[in-house]
Parts: structure tokens; sequence; C-alpha cells
């Protein structure tokens, strides 16, 4: 069974020297992009810490007194490809 990753921002000092954009990482620690219902699509090379960012997004959008789910592409995927055959896609989205 994988490990479960707990993450968290603000442990992202070091984050910058792998490329990441220190005002975008500004942006989504506040709570405007989950009010202005925009989605955050986590992209790069190989051990650019891609996972660690998106998952520290989802406990930081709960502190903010929203729902919210972390998958990796794979899971997501088969997660839908299952709702679909199982007549329950859209509420699956939902």
């Amino acid at each position: 069974m994988p490990r479960k990753l707990v993450a968290r921002l603000e442990e992202l000092d070091s984050i910058t020297a792998r490329g990441i954009d220190r005002p975008t990482l500004d942006y989504l620690s506040q709570e405007a992009w989950v009010k202005e219902h925009r989605n955050v699509l986590v992209t790069g090379a190989t051990g650019v810490s891609k996972t660690f960012v998106a998952s520290a997004l989802a406990p930081r959008a709960c502190q903010f007194g929203f729902n919210a789910r972390f998958f990796r592409l794979p899971r997501l995927l088969q997660d839908l490809e299952i709702a679909r055959a199982g007549g329950n896609y859209r509420s699956r989205l939902a």
C-alpha cells in the first residue's frame, strides 16, 4: 500500500531552486483561487516536487473551509472510467 504524503505549502521554502514560480505558489497559498473556482494542473519533469505541491493544495483548500481531494492522474482516470461504466459518471465528477 502506498505511503500517504503529508505536505504543507509552508514547507516549500527550497522549492524555488527547482524552477517553481514563487509568486504562483504565493497565490495558491491564498483562498482566492478556490473562491474563483479555478483549477490547478501541476506539470513538470521528474523530481521537481509536483506531487508534493499538488498534495499540499488540498489541505490548504480545506483550511479555507472547502472540500478537496487530491488524485494522481492514473488513479483519477481509473476512477472516472469505473464511474462511466457504472453509470454514475456525472455524480462522480460532482
